[in-house]
């Protein structure tokens, strides 16, 4: 079975290179990548491609400043163990080698979207487009990496919005 971004990136190279029709007219070719999101109900939460499974295993990754029990007691009241953020904090980062597990699937999913951006890019420069091509990137939201105590986003830290 495909992983979503090497369907992602089949297709957008098919579209560039099979696809598009007359090559002197414009073209649009939106990319819309899911696979930086968890799965929840899984215990895994993050698959990544086969191609990207060996990233990062040599790395300890270093979690940031307010990564800390302390941090997640400073926050309002009305952040309890319930909260969707704490909840999925506890899928993901509650225990020391889960949080390293998680984080770097997590990255290698980053990984494999910048691995099929390189190649799309790479498509575009070798059909002489790049000077009349407009490439906008963007994404939805940041992520909470157990920042706060807490996972995934929603709530208006630096972490969670840029």
């Amino acid at each position: 079975e495909d992983h979503i971004t090497d369907m992602n990136e089949r297709h957008a190279l098919d579209f560039l290179r099979n696809q598009r029709g007359n090559a002197d007219e414009p073209f649009a070719l939106f990319v819309n990548f899911f696979a930086p999101h968890h799965q929840d109900g899984s215990e895994e939460q993050y698959f990544p491609q086969k191609t990207t499974e060996h990233l990062y295993n040599d790395k300890n990754i270093t979690f940031g400043p307010t990564c800390t029990e302390e941090a997640w007691e400073k926050m309002p009241p009305f952040f309890n163990d319930n909260n969707d953020g704490r909840v999925r904090w506890r899928d993901r980062f509650d225990e020391p080698s889960k949080a390293q597990r998680m984080i770097k699937n997590y990255f290698r999913l980053i990984s494999g979207v910048d691995m099929t951006c390189g190649k799309i890019l790479e498509e575009i420069e070798k059909r002489n487009l790049t000077d009349n091509t407009l490439i906008i990137f963007t994404t939805d939201n940041g992520y909470y990496l157990g920042e706060h105590g807490l996972a995934d986003k929603w709530y208006a830290h630096q972490e969670s919005i840029k």
